[in-house]
């Protein structure tokens, strides 16, 4: 009987790892994920649904869904391919030849509350394979692009790689509904899961932004947040951006949350 108990525990461990790991793609999770005036969808993919909701869906204002269509290269809904590591449940979206077509498509729709003077922030993780294949183009008409990393989600002993990546994206005001396009480009892009968090919240440029702002004054080089103006110094330039804003809404390419 002992034996026995003990084959049991097992089984039950396996089963919950293989449950847990497929939604381990959650790599970069908001602080604010659950408060109110946000939403949260976490696709999978574990079928062949079309369009597809969110495995996790916690959206006061609707349920969120994913229109996937692939274009004649590529292969749509696969559970598993052998060399493609342990993710299962994915699509390929196919690449083009022809400089006149396009790669296939997941649409996201996310239906949202609408608050005037508020600003809405979307985080978007995008899981897809990484060898022949590439990263996806991501779109949110009407957003600004904030930020964007790339994480290693598993490395595949055959070679390719499965990675995560997240951008962070601002629309201004904050709208009732959002619509995020996923894209494949020219060789083609394989994608195993997608998370979307928004938020919408109110954004006033402040003390806490000019301390920023001043943690950076004189300064040269790459990617400096507080370069408003672009020519990689800050100085009376990027100050005279800055004070244009002065406690008014922040706009939607504004770096500091």
């Amino acid at each position: 009987m002992l034996r026995i108990a003990k084959y049991l525990i097992l089984i039950l461990l396996f089963c919950l790892v293989i449950s847990l790991s497929g939604r381990a793609d959650d790599l970069v999770q908001p602080d604010w994920r659950g408060e109110e005036r946000t939403t949260y969808q976490h696709w999978t993919f574990d079928t062949n649904n079309n369009p597809a909701i969110p495995e996790v869906n916690d959206n006061d204002y609707g349920t969120a869904t994913a229109t996937v269509t692939p274009n004649k290269f590529g292969s749509g809904w696969l559970d598993q391919l052998p060399g493609l590591g342990s993710q299962n449940g994915y699509w390929d979206l196919g690449g083009y030849r022809d400089p006149c077509s396009t790669g296939g498509k997941i649409v996201l729709e996310i239906d949202n509350e609408p608050q005037t003077g508020f600003l809405k922030e979307i985080w978007i993780q995008v899981t897809y394979f990484n060898d022949l294949t590439e990263a996806p183009f991501i779109q949110v008409p009407g957003a600004a692009l904030v930020k964007e990393e790339t994480y290693t989600v598993e490395e595949v002993d055959t070679g390719g790689e499965w990675l995560l990546d997240q951008s962070i994206w601002r629309i201004v005001p904050s709208p009732s509904h959002e619509t995020i396009i996923v894209q494949s480009g020219q060789n083609g892009c394989v994608i195993d899961q997608i998370v979307v968090d928004t938020y919408s919240r109110g954004c006033a440029v402040s003390f806490d932004d000019l301390s920023n702002f001043c943690d950076q004054w004189l300064q040269d080089g790459e990617d400096l947040e507080s370069d408003l103006h672009k020519d990689k110094h800050v100085d009376f330039k990027d100050f005279a951006d800055f004070a244009a804003f002065w406690q008014d809404s922040c706009p939607p390419e504004w770096p500091w949350p």
